[in-house]
């Protein structure tokens, strides 16, 4: 055994040695009655771990002295001894926690045995200390060993309790309880030192790490959200531009649809739940149902080919057999299953054609045989229809409705197109379309559709005059020539149409309905079986009769079923119903002439009203074909008005309007008079419900029609529909005037301000002898309309200024009254000034292009003569005074409110526009102009296929509702700048563009120089730049971004905005370009960015624009409640240093 194993093992004995002391004073005290506590156990538990740790020392050591075995000897009685005191303090603790000490102790008192086992270990173990101090410690290690056990090599390798006891040594501590006191001292110290240096280093480790997380976490963060910022900026910039696309495929689809697109189709009643099934039939219609009334089968012949192109020859017959075998008609179902590329379904007027064509459209089998044809097919249809409007029976309403269905229907190849042709994003309206910019746009379309497409075409032979069927012919096998495309098309059978389409597959309608006809009689007869009131033989007699008469026109059926019906309920025998059948012609034109002669051949009275029925509602027919504003048929309400003249009398004379229920009463009183009278040819038709006409029609507005296309025919083409509308002796001015007092009236009960549903009719009356009437009534519309009866409901929540009657009526028909009623005015000048202003600022609104020319250019100079004063500022009608803490209103010169317009829409796209406005221009040039007034003008910079563009906006706002420039601002996708410009900049670009335009100055003598130096001789514009920017309006999310409060902003000196002011006078004066307009957009966005970054160049605006251009003086002025301009009477603006002390 090595001196340092010696030296451990004693390091050890004495470690036990004094634990087992503490134990049993730790005993002794219980046992005189203290109750152990966590200390006794603890104790315990120290000693048996220095005991094992004992016994492990003596076990791996070998002595090889006398010394050495007796350290091992006491090493084994001093684990005796522990492992004793162990078992005393379990059975100690162990009866203290079960209750029963107590007794436990009483117990060992009495015996004493166990005092006196405590007594002789303790005994022993004062042996085995004062044997270990005596004489056997000193012989194991003395002071000098101890001395040279520090200076040894694996001292440093010991642990710390035995380094110390060593070193104590050294130093002459020999006592037992000395060196243990000394080493417990130690290490305290030691351990206390040991937490403060390990306190210090977790400390610093926590730090470290800290530091580091907090280092990684920032970094973290910043990636994250420089991630989301990127996200949100991408997902806004996306969100932007879907905006901006969905903005535009809106723009574009409402374009290309007009009023009354699908009303058509949807007026057409359905089919009866059993007829046109066999269309879809695959297998061969037997020959019984064809019909042998026409006994003419050669113009029914059938396609033997299944090549559309392919020319058509008939082979002759050499087999008379061949006859039986003839089918009248081509498979529908296979046609549409097939790659042939049209079907012609032909049949005679109101042969139920275009009923058929609605069931095959709306029909699942029509999509599921086309299918088999292309996978994933597209149904378009359009039904022409002669009676309509212009749009509904021309080529363009055609090419407007085919295109407007194939783009909804793909939004993609819409995408595409956008991108593809710029102009497309012009397009506002249809009159914005050619019928060429149609066609090509119409197979551009159609050619790259990803999908098959069937078109229905309803009613070839009712294209109108103007374009005709052969160009519609035309067009019809152009398209079918399209890759993918199909087409069924549906006509009478017209010698032209027949000429073109007799070649293709087809069927002859009338051959096939017999069945469909027969369904349908024994459907309005089977009742009258049923009811006992005829004989079943009888039924059977009557539909085969019904059938047999209609030769496959289901009109006629439809007309003599329902007048036999008539005879049934008006208790008619049997043998007058067989006598009213045999009677009936089947002719439909003579089954119409018949009807009517049933129904008014018993009095005169009842004729004279049925003709006069019908030349209203032709009349009404006649002027919506020439005037669009006239809009939608007749309603009930407004027929009713034409016809009863006491209700004229109440409303336009008396002006005592009439109760709803008596109205009410009336109305029904006329749909009962129509229903008789008309003997079937005019129907009551239940259209959209109205709002402001819920009152009287509950259940929507009832409108008054032709019942088919062939009755509105038979009326205004053959002679005797002539003769029976000669029973109404009123010319057709009369008519116009009746029908403008029916609309009248219509006006006043529900305060509708669509005047010009008035005004069209009468301009329209030729007869001077009417002179009187007609001005008579334009006097009763005017003193209305001027009491503020002209304003809307829906208007009344804000205050609106309503145009001036004069300018609303400003039609050339109209121009005696209008300049009579100026001349005998008390200030004639005043008025004059009032009308040319309304007119040129509304007149534009009010009807189309052409007609505003002609109306504008018949008024200009009559208007100068009455001394109307261009210079003359005041308040423009049509205007919304916009609320504010103070409201505004529009306030400029008749050649303010010119010029502003002349800009609207720029850069000019119409030639002949330009060219109107530009002759003018020239016409006031020669009068004295004040050409230092300044007029707003409002810049749009958007955002098109991701490029910049650039257009002059309007801040008008006309017709109640708010022009889409005004919506415009601050808008998602783009900047917008308000311009506040000279009227003499203005001027000088219109003549700048007329000259690039090649347009002729030879209607003036002098030069636009020359008139411009005029107006300008003696004028001091130094202190009144020629423009400037007024505001600046940031796009919605970058508001957000600077302020939630934030509108717009505006320069503080106009420092910062020079050179963006110099890019858009170029832009006015050179028109767009992308190089142009990509600089303007770079100057905004630097801009807002100036502003984002806090500029102090920039002042931030909290209210309208037309409230700063109200406060600027620019354009728009101040208004009291009364629509008056504030604290100002007459035209105190007309003086230019207003205008300039209010900018300087």
């Amino acid at each position: 055994m090595s001196g340092l194993e010696a030296l451990s093992v004693a390091c050890n004995i004495m470690q036990v040695i004094s634990f087992a002391h503490e134990t049993i004073s730790f005993c002794k005290e219980i046992y005189q009655g203290r109750s152990p506590d966590d200390h006794v156990e603890q104790n315990a538990a120290s000693l048996l771990a220095l005991s094992a740790q004992l016994q492990t020392h003596y076990e791996s050591t070998k002595p090889k002295t006398s010394q050495e075995t007796q350290l091992a000897d006491i090493a084994k009685q001093c684990n005796i001894a522990a492992r004793a005191l162990e078992e005393e303090v379990k059975f100690l603790v162990s009866h203290h926690a079960t209750g029963r000490l107590a007794q436990t102790l009483c117990l060992a008192v009495k015996t004493n045995w166990r005092r006196r086992r405590l007594e002789r270990l303790e005994k022993s173990l004062r042996n085995y200390q004062h044997t270990m101090e005596s004489h056997l410690l000193a012989r194991i290690c003395k002071k000098t060993d101890a001395i040279e056990l520090q200076q040894q090599q694996g001292f440093e390798q010991l642990g710390r309790d035995i380094q110390l006891f060593v070193s104590q040594y050294a130093s002459g501590h020999t006592k037992l309880a000395q060196l243990v006191k000394t080493e417990l001292t130690s290490i305290k110290a030691s351990t206390a030192k040991e937490n403060v240096r390990s306190e210090e280093c977790i400390k610093q480790h926590v730090s470290s790490k800290m530091l580091t997380a907090e280092k990684s976490i920032t970094s973290h963060v910043t990636k994250e959200t420089n991630k989301v910022v990127e996200r949100v900026t991408q997902v806004t910039a996306d969100s932007n531009m879907r905006a901006s696309t969905e903005k535009q495929r809106d723009q574009l689809l409402r374009s290309l649809r007009f009023p009354a697109m699908n009303e058509r189709k949807n007026n057409l009643a359905d089919s009866h739940e059993k007829t046109f099934h066999w269309v879809f039939d695959t297998c061969e219609i037997l020959e019984d149902n064809q019909s042998d009334s026409d006994g003419d089968t050669s113009d029914s012949s059938r396609a033997t080919v299944s090549d559309d192109d392919s020319d058509y020859s008939s082979e002759d017959d050499d087999d008379d057999d061949d006859d039986d075998k003839y089918i009248p008609w081509d498979n529908f179902s296979d046609w549409l299953k097939s790659d042939s590329s049209i079907y012609w379904i032909s049949g005679k007027p109101g042969s139920g054609k275009s009923t058929l064509m609605k069931y095959i459209i709306e029909n699942p089998l029509t999509k599921s045989a086309l299918e088999i044809w292309r996978a994933n097919p597209v149904v378009l249809s359009h039904f022409f229809w002669k009676p309509g409007s212009k749009m509904q029976n021309s080529i363009k309403g055609f090419l407007c409705s085919i295109l407007h269905q194939a783009l909804r229907l793909n939004t993609n190849v819409l995408d595409s197109i956008l991108a593809s042709f710029d102009f497309l994003l012009l397009k506002e309206s249809d009159t914005d379309w050619s019928v060429k910019e149609l066609k090509d746009m119409c197979f551009t379309v159609l050619s790259s559709s990803p999908s098959p497409l069937c078109i229905f075409i309803d009613g070839l032979d009712e294209v109108c005059e103007e374009d005709g069927q052969l160009s519609l012919l035309k067009l019809v096998d152009d398209l079918r020539k399209l890759a993918s495309v199909k087409i069924c098309v549906a006509s009478r059978p017209e010698p032209l149409l027949q000429s073109a389409l007799f070649r293709h597959q087809q069927l002859r309608l009338q051959d096939l309905t017999e069945n469909d006809m027969r369904e349908y009689a024994d459907a309005h007869i089977r009742p009258y079986v049923i009811q006992d009131r005829i004989s079943r033989i009888d039924g059977y007699f009557i539909v085969d009769s019904l059938v047999s008469k209609a030769e496959g026109v289901f009109l006629w059926l439809h007309l003599a079923a329902h007048s036999l019906i008539r005879g049934f309920e008006n208790g008619d025998t049997i043998e007058e119903v067989r006598q009213r059948l045999d009677e009936m012609p089947s002719e439909l034109s003579k089954l119409y002439s018949d009807m009517w002669t049933r129904m008014n051949e018993d009095t005169k009275v009842y004729r004279e009203n049925a003709a006069c029925y019908f030349n209203l509602v032709i009349t009404s027919r006649t002027i919506q074909d020439r005037d669009p504003i006239w809009g939608r048929p007749l309603s009930l309400f407004s027929f009713m008005a034409t016809i009863e003249p006491d209700v004229q009398d109440a409303f336009i004379n008396k002006k005592t309007p009439m109760d709803a229920m008596s109205l009410q009463h009336l109305c029904n009183k006329t749909r009962k008079a129509v229903q008789i009278r008309c003997a079937g040819l005019l129907e009551i038709s239940e259209s959209a419900q109205r709002k402001h006409l819920r009152g009287l029609y509950p259940k929507g507005r009832s409108e008054i029609r032709f019942i088919h296309r062939t009755a509105y025919d038979f009326l205004t083409d053959t002679d005797e529909g002539y003769r029976i509308r000669t029973h109404d002796s009123s010319s057709p001015d009369t008519l116009y005037i009746q029908l403008a007092k029916g609309k009248f009236v219509e006006v006043m009960a529900f305060q509708n301000p669509s005047l010009g549903k008035i005004l069209t009719p009468l301009s329209f009356v030729t007869d001077s002898n009417l002179q009187a009437i007609t001005h008579d009534l334009l006097r009763k519309l005017w003193d209305w309309y001027d009491k503020g009866r002209g304003l809307s409901r829906r208007y009344q929540a804000t205050t609106y200024i309503s145009p001036g009657f004069l300018a609303l009526a400003a039609f050339p028909e109209f121009k005696d009254f209008i300049l009579s009623s100026i001349a005998v005015s008390p200030d004639p000048s005043s008025l004059a000034t009032d009308v040319l202003r309304d007119l040129l600022y509304y007149g534009f609104y009010r009807c189309g292009l052409k007609e505003s020319i002609i109306a504008i250019r018949c008024f200009i100079r009559p208007l100068l003569s009455l001394n109307a004063d261009l210079k003359a500022k005041g308040i423009v009608s049509r205007e919304f005074l916009y609320p504010s803490p103070r409201r505004q209103a529009r306030f400029s010169s008749p050649f303010g409110a010119f010029i502003e317009y002349f800009f609207h829409e720029f850069p000019f796209l119409d030639i002949e526009y330009f060219k109107a406005r530009y002759d003018w221009l020239q016409i006031f040039m020669e009068t004295q102009l004040n050409l230092e007034e300044r007029v707003p003008v409002f810049v749009s910079i958007t955002v098109r296929q991701g490029l910049p563009f650039l257009r002059v906006e309007s801040l008008r706002v006309y017709d109640g509702f708010v022009d889409e420039a005004v919506e415009s601002i601050s808008s998602d996708t783009g900047y917008d700048v308000l311009l506040d410009l000279g009227v003499r900049l203005l001027v000088e670009i219109m003549h700048e563009g007329a000259r690039k335009a090649n347009i002729s100055q030879q209607s003036s003598t002098r030069s636009p120089n020359e008139m411009l130096e005029t107006n300008l001789r003696g004028r001091d514009s130094s202190n009144n730049p020629s423009a400037r920017i007024a505001l600046l309006f940031p796009p919605r999310q970058r508001v957000e971004y600077l302020d939630h409060r934030a509108n717009s902003y505006k320069s503080a000196g106009g420092r910062a905005t020079r050179q963006l002011l110099a890019l858009l006078t170029q832009f006015l004066f050179d028109g767009n370009s992308r190089e142009l307009a990509c600089e303007v957009w770079e100057q905004m966005t630097e801009i807002l960015d100036d502003i984002r970054n806090g500029s102090t160049e920039f002042e931030e605006v909290h209210m309208s624009p037309w409230e700063f251009l109200a406060e600027q003086k620019c354009g728009y002025c101040f208004v009291d409640e009364a629509g008056e301009r504030e604290g100002e009477s007459g035209n105190d603006w007309n003086d230019d240093e207003d205008d300039k002390d209010s900018r300087n």
